[in-house]
């Protein structure tokens, strides 16, 4: 179970016939918001279609070997929160997909959580809870300020199968990238990969920017769903990609978040052949208007 977003202590009691439970869910950051008015399997069964997902693309595309690994939660509506692994999966499934494309917002709902009402959390919790990338806003920003930028050093980029003969440096950027403000954070050991190809494009298409900080420069943990810059080695060749983290059995995966046919090949921490590791954890994504 992830604790990503704060301590969680769950006793869930489903029944059948409304939402009536006793819940539990204590996050230092917030509390639970328990006034669905439609079943979750309703709700989900909506983001699915306005996702354009069939059931098995569905399950498919967060993590299932099948449509019937995800049925009970389309269907059953006893179920009022998923847990957070499971919740994880489906809301990565979905983000970003559909017209108009489904929002941390819509999503926070799997795990009985609200961006407004009395007991409303911000976007940055849902965000960590379901592993998604966070947007960074400040309210009451002026124009002038909002004008101002941050500089981020772009020091190459992720570009799955595309093989170099040296890695480049982190510590010498090929270009400057321009930030707005309210996304900026001045921390250590941030840059920036440009993704070229269709390698992650899921979550982010060709010309989006990657916002990493150094792994190691701050305290992270690695939980499923987190997005990581991993860098490969064979043969004397290097190769930088993007992947997210999967755990199985106490080892971690690095996998692909693409829809294309030649992305969809893992990477085993520790197998033999390729020498790979992780170089920067993924904050956020930035696209330029």
């Amino acid at each position: 179970m992830m604790r990503s977003a704060g301590v969680m202590r769950t006793v869930v009691r489903q029944k059948r016939t409304s939402v009536n439970v006793e819940n539990v869910h204590a996050y230092e950051a917030g509390v639970c918001d328990m006034t669905i008015r439609t079943p979750l399997s309703d709700h989900l069964k909506s983001l699915q279609k306005r996702a354009g997902l069939s059931v098995r693309q569905f399950a498919s595309d967060a993590g299932y070997k099948s449509g019937s690994g995800i049925q009970k939660y389309l269907e059953d509506p006893s179920f009022e929160v998923l847990q957070p692994k499971i919740a994880a999966k489906l809301a990565n499934a979905l983000f970003g997909r559909g017209e108009p494309p489904i929002t941390i917002g819509d999503l926070a709902p799997l795990v009985g959580l609200s961006l407004t009402g009395q007991n409303s959390v911000t976007e940055a919790i849902v965000a960590d809870l379901l592993c998604l990338p966070a947007p960074r806003r400040l309210n009451n920003i002026s124009e002038v300020e909002e004008a101002a930028a941050g500089r981020m050093p772009v020091v190459g980029s992720a570009h799955a199968s595309f093989w170099m003969a040296s890695a480049p440096s982190i510590d010498e950027p090929e270009e400057w990238l321009t930030v707005p403000y309210s996304m900026y954070e001045p921390i250590p050991g941030q840059y920036a990969l440009k993704v070229v190809g269709p390698s992650v494009d899921r979550v982010a298409p060709e010309g989006t920017y990657a916002i990493c900080q150094q792994f190691g420069e701050g305290l992270h943990s690695l939980p499923d769903g987190k997005f990581v810059h991993a860098e490969r080695e064979r043969h004397g060749e290097v190769e930088w990609t993007i992947k997210q983290v999967k755990w199985e059995r106490s080892k971690m995966i690095l996998v692909p978040h693409s829809h294309h046919k030649d992305h969809q090949a893992p990477l085993v921490m520790g197998a033999p052949g390729d020498k790979v590791r992780i170089k920067g954890v993924v904050l956020f994504w930035h696209r330029p208007a």
